[in-house]
């Protein structure tokens, strides 16, 4: 950059006697730091104070009280007729998440990874176990996954980026090899670390582009303070050590539920010898978690409402990444499932969500309402608001709850074809709050109990 900037420099007439660098402009002899030094230093500083939740929280802070508004009458009687059916099924009531909560407490200050992220292990077929007890995982390395496969097992880069660091690392990790990747998300720009540890070889070089379908590296089981052949004090199993991390001076670590191909249990990312599992990308039991947090566009205000990013409420205290998003202000407002309604409603898009299969995914929603006039959701795909995924509710309970039930008692899904997908979520009622959403091909699936949901 440097030298460019040179280039540019001897390109023009200057008028004589006019400074050609700084110290002949401040009359000094000194030693002034290079522009790339200068960039990677800006790069490196701490993210900014006032996170995507503080900026809401202004926003919200300056806007105007809304008067209440009653729904007109179909809408009312909609809701009317949908919760006396549900109330005489108390079996679709589900359970409360807070009592299905793993042990073990992790950052409060972790970060969401968007839906386009895959494994890092692609397995043809079959299962692999991931370990989460290592004492290690802590900081920036709180959300790792220990990922157990034989020496020499491809590693893929779990998503495009640059190599940053190929080379021995003497606190443990062995041969270890960062890529950055730059992430646009929740209105504004990131650059997230993917750390791969312990492995045999590289496969590419540093400073290289690679992309999410790369092996990049071989796996291993290298550890201790010297490179082989010198013999580690305590030796390790093979496995591969992941982890992401927002790459800044804090050690915010990234939750990578989201992965394809990675299914966390309940017990990740702090406790349990098996804490999740790696399946195939394209199996069945492959999971799709979007992260509300990490919409791609927010499309707001719409009917002076919003789509708000929040940490904690009046009604919970509990999240399971960044935030949960809420509908505000609440003062009664609804969006019926008249198409043209959607426009009028505040709407979250995410532009980026993976899909390696074909097929019918059927929608699970964590959600919480606390009340019968604040829980529900309409869904969509590629910007289309399909009658299959409209009027998710279900969320009147006080806690966080997984559900999967629309208005007319049908379960709720997408017919998704494979590649990158656009989801979409509209407001339906003001007041409602998602903590995470989950498309499954498995109609039978419930992850009550499995998958997180209302935080820690």
């Amino acid at each position: 950059m440097t030298s460019l900037l040179d280039m540019i420099a001897d390109s023009i007439e200057f008028a004589p006697g006019a400074p050609r660098n700084l110290n002949e402009l401040f009359g000094r002899n000194e030693s002034w730091p290079s522009l790339e030094s200068v960039v990677e230093a800006n790069r490196l500083q701490p993210a900014p104070t006032c996170d995507l939740a503080c900026r809401d929280a202004q926003l919200e802070a300056g806007l105007p009280v809304l008067p209440s508004v009653s729904p007109d009458p179909s809408f009312a009687e909609n809701e009317r007729r949908f919760y006396e059916w549900f109330d005489s099924h108390p079996v679709l009531r589900g359970v409360d998440a807070q009592t299905v909560q793993p042990e073990g407490d992790v950052q409060s200050s972790r970060k969401a990874l968007p839906a386009n992220w895959w494994s890092p292990i692609h397995l043809g077929s079959g299962t692999v176990n991931v370990n989460c007890t290592s004492d290690k995982h802590t900081g920036n390395a709180g959300f790792a996954l220990d990922i157990g496969v034989p020496i020499n097992t491809n590693v893929y880069a779990a998503q495009a980026g640059q190599v940053m660091y190929r080379d021995w690392d003497s606190s443990g990790y062995g041969y270890r090899m960062d890529v950055h990747t730059s992430v646009n998300m929740a209105n504004e720009s990131r650059v997230y670390r993917h750390l791969y540890a312990h492995l045999t070889s590289f496969n590419v070089a540093l400073n290289d582009n690679v992309t999410r379908d790369t092996i990049i590296a071989k796996s291993g089981a290298t550890t201790g303070p010297n490179p082989p052949p010198a013999t580690p004090p305590v030796p390790i199993a093979p496995h591969l050590h992941f982890h992401i991390n927002l790459h800044n001076a804090s050690t915010d670590a990234v939750d990578a539920s989201p992965l394809l191909g990675f299914v966390p249990m309940t017990t990740y990312p702090n406790s349990g010898a098996t804490c999740g599992t790696i399946y195939p990308l394209n199996s069945a039991q492959s999971l799709r978690i979007i992260e509300p947090a990490a919409f791609t566009e927010r499309y707001q205000p719409r009917s002076d409402h919003y789509w708000f990013c929040y940490q904690s409420d009046s009604l919970t205290s509990q999240r399971t990444t960044e935030c949960f998003m809420k509908g505000m202000p609440n003062n009664g407002q609804g969006w019926n499932a008249n198409p043209w309604d959607y426009w009028l409603s505040p709407e979250l898009r995410y532009a980026n969500v993976s899909f390696k299969q074909t097929g019918r995914y059927y929608i699970w929603v964590c959600g919480l309402g606390g009340t019968v006039n604040d829980d529900s959701l309409h869904m969509g795909r590629d910007d289309y608001p399909y009658d299959t995924s409209r009027e998710i509710t279900g969320y009147a309970s006080a806690s966080w709850q997984w559900q999967s039930i629309k208005m007319n008692g049908a379960r709720p899904y997408l017919d998704v074809s494979e590649g990158e997908r656009v989801i979409n979520i509209w407001m339906r009622e003001d007041g409602m709050r998602i903590d995470r959403v989950l498309l499954t091909r498995q109609v039978g699936y419930n992850p009550t109990g499995n998958i997180r949901c209302g935080g820690y």
